[in-house]
């Protein structure tokens, strides 16, 4: 099983929020990509999680979230809520 995430993405990427079952704390959001298939991003949380994840948010409003540490690798997937929706 799996902890519930979520994550405010600012358009053009910078400060966002990153929230687990625990609780939110700030997140940099760094664009690395944008394609035809999608948009990718590193999100980096320094304060609780201490995070560099990869995240992809394809087309569809899907996303995967990709969080790789020493020991494992955690996947979050998902679908996004666009602000005003």
């Amino acid at each position: 099983m799996q902890t519930p995430i979520s994550i405010h993405v600012p358009r053009a990427g910078g400060a966002g929020t990153f929230c687990m079952a625990t609780g939110c704390e700030n997140a940099v959001i760094e664009p690395t990509q944008t394609r035809r298939s999608g948009w990718t991003a590193i999100v980096h949380t320094d304060e609780r999680s201490n995070k560099d994840a990869e995240l992809t948010i394809a087309r569809d409003l899907t996303f995967t979230l990709r969080d790789a540490d020493n020991l494992s690798i955690i996947t979050w997937t998902g679908a996004c809520d666009p602000a005003g929706s």
